[in-house]
């Protein structure tokens, strides 16, 4: 259903969420069939959206809370954040930013598009949504190249200002997140289907028009998939890293490196899982917006099935790319015993603070450090065994939660 010169249809509202020129097709492109979402299938949505929030927001949470009380339990001095935990902690933050906003598209879901909330959450949900998504992949792309340096350069790494670096890349993830979602409140908008009929919240295409149809495409060329080559890149470099340590090219333990790359797998994989599919849809959708006329291109026919293809991926793979926010906590948990732990415990991890008193951890912890290797730690029997490169490259992949490391 929809009005001229307002997007009505829930399928491309998705789109929406992330993107700011996806305007629905007016009267001079081809007129396309395709089953309409329907009251059944917005539950459907509604009900994973909150699977995705029960699941998220205490994931996160704990998160946070193992994060702040590392190195600041009871006999453990305050230290400073380390560089991975500054990089996972304003993921988590974004995470649950985005959680904040999901509410607002689960009412919105089980009223078949109707939306409630008025102009300005209408407006401030899709910024929000907007927002977090690129921060999300921002960091992930920056916490990908410090690994890799850290790995693969650990004699450049150790020159670092890490800490400063850490924050002043963060500090420019939002920063630019925050211009980059702009669109999104100039194009969103309220409209009524009808005098007095239901009220949905859309894109308003007299104001997405003022973009170029190849904006769209560029954005997401931009914030996606370059952030994704240089992801994949990194990993790949630093899986080669691995690779030579571990045949021996470089002796050492294998511990750290199995549990390194086992903690790649699964960031990568949640990832490239979760935001992948959602995003090929949305290219999609972008190619086919800047063949519209006057190029002609594809023919009509074509076109159609191009519109009908990315709107209901849209529609389906949406909840899966929401789902990353939720996924993330779990794939932290998963890769680290020591950091699970913490957040089953509800306890201070141990992240190789110092007790008052002098000694590190006293002979108990002295000993499980030599038994049980844990990421959270500075190493275990292996480092100390070693020469300075691999008690080097065992320091940096010896993680205190996924995507950090020990400086």
């Amino acid at each position: 259903m929809t009005t001229p010169g307002f997007n009505l249809t829930q399928d491309w509202d998705y789109s929406g969420y992330i993107d700011y020129s996806y305007p629905d097709y007016n009267a001079s492109e081809p007129e396309c069939g395709g089953a309409e979402s329907g009251a059944g299938y917005g539950a459907v949505r509604a009900a994973l959206y909150c699977v995705v929030l029960l699941v998220g927001v205490p994931g996160n949470v704990a998160l946070l809370g193992a994060l702040c009380n590392c190195g600041t339990g009871a006999g453990l001095r305050r230290r400073r954040w380390r560089t991975g935990e500054i990089l996972a902690a304003n993921l988590a933050v974004s995470d649950l930013l985005f959680l904040g906003a999901l509410p607002l598209w689960i009412h919105s879901e089980a009223n078949t598009g109707e939306w409630s909330g008025g102009e300005a959450t209408c407006k401030l949900a899709p910024y929000v949504t907007a927002l977090t998504m690129y921060v999300g992949v921002l960091l992930l792309t920056i916490m990908s190249i410090d690994r890799y340096v850290a790995v693969v350069h650990p004699s450049v790494y150790r020159r670092m200002k890490k800490h400063a670096l850490a924050v002043g890349s963060c500090v420019l993830c939002w920063l630019a997140s925050a211009l980059l979602a702009l669109p999104v409140l100039q194009v969103r908008g309220l409209q009524r289907a009808w005098p007095g009929g239901a009220v949905y919240c859309g894109e308003q295409d007299r104001r997405a028009a003022a973009y170029p149809p190849g904006a769209s495409l560029a954005l997401l060329l931009l914030t996606f998939f370059l952030p994704l080559l240089l992801i994949l890149w990194c990993y790949c470099s630093l899986a080669r890293a691995l690779r030579s340590h571990a045949r021996g090219a470089v002796p050492g333990s294998p511990v750290s490196l199995r549990r390194a790359a086992r903690m790649v797998l699964l960031v990568a994989g949640a990832f490239l899982l979760c935001w992948l599919p959602f995003n090929a849809f949305k290219l999609l959708g972008a190619l086919e917006r800047c063949l519209a006329p006057p190029l002609s291109l594809p023919p009509p026919a074509a076109r159609c099935a191009l519109q009908l293809a990315a709107r209901t991926g849209l529609r389906w793979t949406a909840p899966l790319g929401f789902a990353h926010s939720a996924v993330n906590p779990l794939a932290y948990a998963a890769a680290d015993r020591s950091l699970r732990r913490a957040i089953l415990r509800g306890a201070p991890c141990p992240c190789g603070g110092r007790r008052e008193g002098g000694a590190r951890g006293g002979a108990n912890s002295k000993a499980s450090s030599q038994t049980t290797p844990t990421s959270w730690g500075e190493g275990g029997r292996g480092e100390r065994e070693g020469g300075r490169e691999t008690r080097d490259m065992e320091k940096e992949v010896a993680l205190c939660v996924p995507l950090t490391q020990v400086e």
